[in-house]
């Protein structure tokens, strides 16, 4: 198909543009020379062997100057001995359970909130009491120890208003046990 337009502005006789790739190859390196067995040198194979014990730090050996000897009192009279450490404690002639399990927990019938003290009122002193109990067969406090307390007699105030709490006691197989448990008085400004 000839079209007019272009018939008129190319020239027949223009030469035809020839393109010439031309690809390079690289030659590959020559082959070593094989040399013979006896002239070949092998490096030896170093394989570091771990310490068998290196926690240990090795000895280091010294002469020690003698010490002075010590002029020590007669102890052939003295009686070194540990004591003994406290037994379990017992309450109402049983060992305290832990709550769990079989062992059903305490229930605080009769409970009233313990005041706040003037002081701790006017620092706004806040925060929680936690106490380790030991609540007998018959629902009441046979011991505390204060696990966290609570500046300007707030602690105090918590520990005598437990005194009073009464509770519906621990079960284990419907009898009433002793139990240890942990109680938390919680004290904030209004």
């Amino acid at each position: 198909m000839a079209l007019p337009q272009w018939a008129e502005s190319t020239p027949e006789t223009a030469a035809k543009q020839v393109y010439v790739i031309r690809q390079v190859r690289f030659q590959a390196s020559p082959p070593r020379a094989a040399s013979a067995p006896s002239q070949q040198h092998r490096r030896a194979l170093r394989i570091p062997v771990p310490d068998p014990t290196p926690d240990d730090p090795e000895p280091i050996l010294r002469e020690l100057e003698a010490l002075p000897d010590l002029e020590l009192p007669d102890l052939s009279d003295a009686v070194f001995s540990i004591p003994d450490a406290p037994g379990p404690m017992r309450v109402d002639g049983r060992i305290p359970l832990e709550v769990g399990g079989e062992v059903s927990a305490p229930v605080k019938v009769y409970g009233p909130s313990p005041p706040y003290t003037e002081e701790a009122r006017l620092a706004r002193v806040q925060g929680v009491v936690m106490l380790r109990t030991v609540i007998d067969s018959q629902g009441q406090i046979a011991a505390m120890e204060v696990i966290k307390g609570l500046p300007n007699g707030l602690t105090d105030s918590a520990l005598a208003t437990v005194r009073e709490w009464r509770f519906e006691p621990a079960r284990r197989g419907g009898e009433p046990v002793p139990v240890y448990y942990f109680l938390t008085i919680s004290f904030r400004v209004l």
